[in-house]
C-alpha cells in the first residue's frame, strides 16, 4: 500500500487486559484523535503493569487487526516497596532482625511502583547503612528484575541499626538502640 494523505477513515480500537487477569480482559474502546494527514492517534493510560490486547478496525467490519502491547510498571514507590528474607540463603537465621558475628546474613528488597505493581528492572538507588559498636556495611546487588540482594558480614557482636534506602529515603530502619550514622559501604 500507499500512504492515505488525508483523515476521515471511522478507524475505532479497543484495548483489554492486563491478559493475566482474565476479569480485566474485557474490551475497553480507545479515544481517537484523526490528525487529518491520513494519520491516528489512540492514547490510553493503564496503572496495572502487564501485556494487553489492542485491536483495530476500520468502519467496524472487514479490517481488523490485533496488537499485543506491553505496560511496563511505573517508578517505584519507597512507602510501597519492603524487604524479606531471601530463603535460598537463609540457614535458619533471620537476617533481618539477628545477624551473627561471623555469619554472613542476606536478604532482598522488592521494589514497587504507586500503583502496586512489582517492579520489574533494576536501576534504583539503594544503599544500606548500619550505626553500633563498630562500622559495618553491605553489599547490594541490583538483579536486575525489581530486587535487590542486601548481603554484609558482622565482625562484631552488639546492637545496630540498619536503614535501608531507596533513592535516598528510608524503605525501613530496624532496631531503636542508637541514632542512625551513615557509614561507608563495604567493596563489592
Amino acid at each position: 500500500g500507499y500512504k492515505e494523505r488525508a483523515g476521515g477513515a471511522a478507524f475505532a480500537a479497543t484495548i483489554a487486559g492486563p491478559l493475566h487477569w482474565p476479569d480485566h480482559a474485557t474490551d475497553e474502546p480507545l479515544p481517537m484523535e484523526d490528525l487529518g494527514d491520513g494519520s491516528y492517534v489512540f492514547t490510553f493510560t493503564k496503572t496495572a503493569a502487564g501485556f494487553y490486547r489492542i485491536v483495530l478496525t476500520l468502519d467496524g467490519e472487514g479490517y481488523a487487526e490485533e496488537f499485543v502491547t506491553y505496560v511496563n510498571p511505573n517508578a517505584a514507590d519507597v512507602a510501597l516497596s519492603y524487604i524479606y528474607h531471601n530463603v535460598d540463603e537463609r540457614l535458619d537465621i533471620d537476617g533481618l532482625f539477628v545477624g551473627h558475628a561471623g555469619l554472613m546474613q542476606s536478604y532482598k528488597l522488592q521494589t514497587v511502583d504507586r500503583y502496586y505493581n512489582l517492579r520489574t528492572a533494576g536501576g534504583d538507588a539503594v544503599e544500606v547503612f548500619f550505626a553500633g559498636p563498630t562500622e559495618l556495611g553491605a553489599e547490594v546487588h541490583d538483579n536486575d528484575d525489581g530486587t535487590y540482594t542486601v548481603r554484609y558480614l558482622p565482625q562484631v557482636s552488639g546492637n545496630y541499626t540498619m536503614s535501608v534506602e531507596l533513592c535516598g529515603t528510608p524503605v525501613c530502619i530496624y532496631s531503636d538502640t542508637a541514632p542512625l550514622v551513615r557509614q561507608q559501604q563495604a567493596p563489592p
